[in-house]
């Protein structure tokens, strides 16, 4: 019997899953991770072909298998496990590397448009002067989209060490009411100051945690502190944070 090629419609028959393609575009290294992982490799290889810490390779791999994108190929092995992209993973790859191709076809469309329009004026430009009006330029426009785009990205990886954090601490988030209160940046840009909450048992007032955390090693930065809001005021004690978190 003929074996089915996994296409690219497989994985979207009804319509894309954002879930996964949130959890794609928010996290560094899952994307660069998950195609290296068309080929059969262990963590220490993913580490050796990225320069990633040791840590972040394994929790970026072991966060794609728990969205089912890669699987591990010996998991009742004690050490050494082997990992590759499955079939899902294989369909939203697809999809990606399928839509970052029609973007750019679509964008040197538009830029070989421009240049013609811009030789056929050519004259024109020559003979008249635009007064400047100080705006930004388009460059300067371009620059300032990238930095936000990357900041948004770099909050959507702090929110998640954090949550891996007190998931840690708590268990199941989703027992726990797990709450979002506030991210800001802290002086560094690759830092930030996450603030979150869960109900730790049924009936009990909100526990807040807050923590600061560097994007750029997906690791946090001591101390963090964890307590009750009282007159609308976070009353926090300093915790004691695993070693692994920081080092």
């Amino acid at each position: 019997m003929r074996k089915k090629k996994y296409l690219l419609i497989d994985c979207i028959k009804k319509e894309v899953d954002w879930e996964i393609m949130s959890f794609l575009a928010s996290g560094k290294h899952r994307k660069v991770i998950l195609k290296l992982l068309k080929e059969t490799k262990t963590p220490t290889q993913i580490k050796n072909e990225t320069n990633l810490h040791f840590n972040i390779a394994s929790r970026t791999i072991l966060k794609l298998t728990e969205k089912g994108l890669v699987e591990c190929l010996n998991p009742n092995q004690k050490m050494a496990w082997f990992y590759r992209i499955t079939k899902k993973g294989w369909g939203f790859l697809n999809w990606i590397e399928n839509y970052q191709n029609n973007y750019k076809h679509k964008k040197n469309n538009i830029n070989m448009e421009n240049e013609e329009k811009n030789q056929g004026n050519e004259v024109i430009e020559k003979t008249t002067e635009v007064p400047s009006r100080g705006g930004p330029s388009t460059g300067e426009t371009t620059s300032k989209i990238k930095e936000e785009r990357d900041e948004e990205i770099d909050m959507a990886s702090a929110t998640e060490i954090a949550r891996d954090f007190v998931k840690e601490n708590v268990g199941n988030l989703n027992l726990h009411q797990f709450r979002m209160e506030e991210i800001k940046k802290n002086g560094d840009k690759t830092k930030y100051i996450v603030i979150c909450s869960v109900v730790e048992d049924l009936g009990e007032e909100r526990e807040y945690y807050l923590m600061k955390v560097d994007v750029l090693n997906g690791k946090l930065v001591p101390p963090a502190g964890r307590g009750k809001k009282v007159d609308n005021e976070l009353k926090l004690s300093e915790i004691t944070i695993d070693p692994k978190w920081v080092e």
